[in-house]
């Protein structure tokens, strides 16, 4: 399964594989020292790692799209996008970016254009794409005419998951707080929150929607431990199904880790 994934600047220390020309692997213990891969940007929101090693990175602020190449080689790929945030490969390979201000989804081809995949969606921030070129993007709904004069608005409730395939979109999934985080399987949605609406606050919780037939979503159910991430963002599947987060606090085992990488195995222990 490619990797295709949204998610914080550290997330890219660890889910990136060094080049050829890079130091010899090391063996990964628990809680492993980590290196920088990358640093210097304005604001990274959205990460994607394609086939090749090579890391896109969208800078929020500076308004561009970055490849960061396997030897540490960087390039800009995009230019004046209009508040890029989450990011994704489609299966061709060509990255797929949330303009948040700019209210669409647009996607990078090989030569450099820029086609118009969603228009219309109110800040749209995380995207993701599953392997049958389906889309899914978090957008919040506004109840009200009038939008926050407020730098982002991830926190509006309700917000909701869109999906669009061949030119169209529609809703996937209503009524959620505060997505901070899309991944897709072949069979499901994986969305990291802090709850659904008309229900406590929580600390954090990631729903896994199925994938029914004909792309239909199925009822959402708690991934892995309730509430022991504070506030998760940015999710990745790897290839063999786990699904990596990113919290500023992780209540695991008996104990508080700041800053943290989580690992979720399939049957959810983390």
């Amino acid at each position: 399964m490619r990797q295709a994934v949204v998610l914080g600047m550290f997330l890219a220390v660890v889910l990136v594989s060094p080049g050829p020309s890079a130091a010899p692997p090391q063996p990964i213990a628990a809680l492993a020292p980590v290196e920088v891969w990358a640093a210097g940007f304005a604001n990274l929101v959205g990460i994607a790692v394609d086939d090749e090693g090579a890391v896109f990175v969208s800078d929020h602020h500076a308004r561009k799209l970055v490849r960061i190449a396997p030897t540490g080689q960087r390039s800009i790929v995009a230019s004046a996008l209009d508040r890029p945030a989450g990011l994704a490969l489609d299966p061709q390979g060509r990255v797929v970016v949330a303009e948040q201000h700019g209210n669409r989804v647009v996607r990078l081809e090989k030569n450099g254009q820029r086609t118009t995949l969603v228009t219309g969606v109110r800040r749209p921030r995380w995207v993701a794409v599953a392997e049958d070129g389906a889309g899914y993007i978090s957008a919040p709904r506004l109840t009200r005419h009038a939008e926050p004069d407020v730098e982002d608005v991830d926190d509006a409730e309700p917000q909701m998951i869109l999906v669009w395939r061949d030119g169209q979109f529609r809703v996937f999934a209503d009524g959620l707080r505060a997505v901070q985080g899309l991944a897709v399987a072949d069979d499901a949605l994986y969305v990291a929150t802090r709850g659904r609406r008309h229900e406590p606050i929580a600390r954090g919780i990631i729903y896994r929607v199925p994938i029914l037939a004909a792309g239909v979503p199925g009822v959402p159910t708690a991934f892995g431990p309730g509430d022991r991430a504070e506030r998760p963002t940015g999710l990745a599947l790897d290839r063999l199904g786990a699904l990596w987060i990113a919290t500023p606090e992780l209540h695991a085992g008996g104990t508080t880790t700041k800053d943290s990488i989580a690992k979720l195995h399939l049957d959810g222990t983390a």
